[in-house]
């Protein structure tokens, strides 16, 4: 139960973030400032919630310290500028349609590059996403047509 909530809320904070980022006046802002102030926020709720469940852990190997600055770097700064770039050019419409194809990549990634076995559940679940997003892309292609 506390799994689905956890993703009812990412959810909901995810589309509130969405629908700011596609408001006027946002455009204005640099994105790399917006980037550096969601990443700063990011980070400081992560921080809190780790230490709050004793499951912070610091990285002291160099090795360790390296993938994770690459980690970060691609995942949260690389990403986040992008996504909100991509917001600006296509709008916040599509832009959330197409990024409910992340989890779709990121399994088909996973196959390939790490030869990962999907379950029947995960082929139910790459079918019930699509399927999602041609229904919500439908009715905007018939409202244009009006």
């Amino acid at each position: 139960m506390v799994g689905i909530a956890v993703a009812i809320l990412a959810g909901f904070i995810y589309s509130v973030y969405v629908i700011a980022c596609d408001q006027k006046g946002i455009d204005e802002i640099d994105p790399t400032v917006l980037s550096f102030w969601i990443n700063l926020f990011a980070s400081i709720a992560v921080g809190i919630i780790g230490i709050a469940t004793g499951q912070l852990m610091i990285v002291t190997e160099p090795m360790g310290q390296v993938s994770m600055f690459i980690l970060a770097l691609v995942v949260s700064v690389i990403a986040v500028l992008l996504f909100q770039h991509g917001v600006l050019v296509t709008g916040g419409l599509k832009a959330s349609l197409l990024s409910t194809f992340e989890p779709l990549t990121s399994l088909f990634i996973g196959m390939i590059v790490f030869h990962e076995i999907l379950t029947a559940r995960q082929w139910v679940g790459i079918v019930l996403v699509l399927v999602s997003v041609i229904l919500l892309v439908i009715p905007v292609g018939i409202k244009k047509e009006m």
